[in-house]
């Protein structure tokens, strides 16, 4: 896993420290970025996902995540610097931007501070401001052994099966689905080495309950806000609050969906998705030659 991970993507040198990025496909560029316990690997989900889109997935790995390190400030604000400084880089002038999940408060800082730079914005059971960390004797005992490669690895074939009930999956149909498919859904609910990530999840986890409320009343670029109406996570509040606040926002509820909506409702979460950002790509872009 380690050696096809960092065969699948690139380290850049950016003004914010080397950051860890995977381009997929043609087309106007998406940047997606990440939520807990991913990295790269997880937003080319996007792109296995929409791989019939003319659009270009620019998967990147938020600090702390696989190669991208963590740095002293870790805060959502140097995360949106990061991935400018990662645009830059790149060479890239303007994106439309996705998140998921934990990547939703460095993605609110990003449109909000760089709002020249970003085209369109998308969440996906995203995270908007403060959320609760709560965790039981138990849940601080199945963590501990999460936090281990050896025992993601041996939760991974004890629990997947609940794991999959938990999040509306039939397991049937899993074990039914081509290999590539079901190795997406075990590296989203199980994403080894988790010791890649551990820093990353780490930061993730201390910052949660510090969030501010965003003032996203200020954005004036198209917003689409997807979540899962049964999404025992990240709590549907935090979409009804965002697709209430910023104007003109679209709000997508994925009804009996859970956090991981896109894989079992993927027929009503990739296609507007990806019909969304097309619908809004900018002229000058489309000039680009797309």
């Amino acid at each position: 896993v380690r050696q096809r991970l960092a065969a699948g993507s690139q380290v850049v040198a950016t003004r914010m420290g080397p950051v860890e990025y995977a381009r997929v496909g043609q087309g106007p560029p998406v940047l997606v970025v990440h939520g807990y316990g991913g990295g790269y690997d997880q937003g080319l989900l996007a792109a296995q996902l929409a791989a019939t889109y003319p659009l270009e997935i620019i998967a990147v790995s938020r600090f702390g995540y696989l190669r991208t390190p963590l740095p002293a400030d870790p805060s959502p604000a140097a995360q949106a610097a990061a991935l400018v400084a990662l645009l830059d880089a790149l060479q890239i002038p303007t994106v439309a931007i996705l998140a998921i999940s934990a990547g939703g408060p460095a993605v609110l800082e990003f449109a909000l501070r760089y709002p020249d730079r970003c085209w369109a914005l998308v969440t996906i059971a995203a995270v908007t401001g403060p959320l609760a960390v709560r965790t039981t004797a138990r849940g601080r005992l199945i963590a501990a052994l999460a936090g281990q490669d050896w025992g993601l690895w041996l939760l991974r074939g004890l629990t997947l099966r609940q794991q999959l009930v938990r999040n509306g999956l039939d397991p049937a149909t899993v074990d039914r689905l081509p290999a590539a498919a079901r190795e997406r859904v075990r590296s989203l609910f199980y994403p080894l080495p988790i010791s890649l990530r551990r820093a990353g999840c780490a930061a993730d986890l201390r910052g949660f309950p510090h969030l501010p409320r965003y003032p996203v009343a200020q954005l004036a670029l198209p917003t689409l806000v997807v979540h899962g109406t049964a999404d025992t996570v990240v709590p549907l509040a935090h979409a009804e609050w965002l697709a209430a606040t910023v104007p003109g926002a679209r709000f997508l509820p994925i009804p009996g969906g859970g956090h991981a909506c896109p894989l079992t409702h993927e027929a009503a979460v990739i296609p507007p998705v990806f019909a969304f950002l097309r619908a809004h790509v900018p002229p000058a872009i489309l000039g680009w030659g797309f």
